[in-house]
């Protein structure tokens, strides 16, 4: 009976990873900065409309993402939602070529270079 639910929702599974990795990412920011505070809950997320806006990002955006760029595994697709704020904030800023928007994971990604803060001014 379960295996027949869960391949019902085989053709979602990439969604529900990307909200998973949009939703992970958020999460690590929350503890990230409750750990500066000391351990108490930074004031951003006891703001309901934050909240609530973060989650429909997860899930409009974060969760249709690895559709839309052709994700290849569910680790793929992990990454795009983990990563989408960047993709959508480099759309809309035009720094995104047909090419890079289009990557898979079959395609290697070079790592962006380590400039020490000195070099950067």
């Amino acid at each position: 009976m379960i295996g027949s639910i869960l391949a019902e929702f085989a053709p979602f599974k990439f969604y529900f990873v990307g909200v998973l990795g949009s939703l992970g990412a958020e999460l690590a920011a929350a503890l990230r900065e409750a750990q500066s505070l000391g351990g108490r809950c930074p004031p951003l997320y006891k703001q309901p409309f934050y909240l609530v806006a973060k989650l429909i990002f997860a899930l409009v955006i974060a969760g249709p993402l690895p559709f839309l760029v052709d994700a290849s595994n569910s680790l793929t697709a992990f990454y795009m939602g983990l990563s989408a704020p960047l993709i959508i904030e480099r759309l809309a800023k035009g720094q995104l070529s047909d090419k890079s928007a289009a990557l898979t994971a079959t395609e290697p990604v070079a790592a962006p270079a380590m400039v020490p803060e000195a070099e950067k001014t």
